[in-house]
């Protein structure tokens, strides 16, 4: 177990460094004009494996009627007008560039 103290202008100079060197149970200590301001602690390791099914049986219940076909009212609202609106929002967010990317 390891504390890491850092300045706020020693973390914009090698943070991703510290950081790749973070292990369990250590953590990074941010300060600024010499008070403590932020804890960095690692993330607890993510599993490869497949994550078990069926653990969510019996929270939810889906009617039969949700396979019923929809009514002749909601259906004529998918002229596809409100696809291409749709496709259109979504490529205009997919084209803005990322903010507040970390660590990349």
């Amino acid at each position: 177990m390891t504390t890491t103290n850092l300045t706020v202008k020693e973390a914009q100079a090698n943070l991703s460094k510290h950081i790749a060197d973070l292990k369990p149970g250590d953590r990074i200590i941010l300060s600024h004009l010499d008070q403590p301001v932020a804890e960095i602690l690692p993330m607890e390791s993510r599993s490869d494996e497949p994550r078990p099914e069926g653990m969510g049986k019996g929270l939810a219940e889906v009617p039969d009627s949700f396979f019923d076909p929809l009514p002749d009212d909601i259906l004529n609202e998918f002229d596809g007008h409100a696809i291409e609106f749709a496709f259109a929002k979504l490529t205009h967010y997919q084209s803005r560039p990322a903010r507040g990317r970390c660590c990349s």
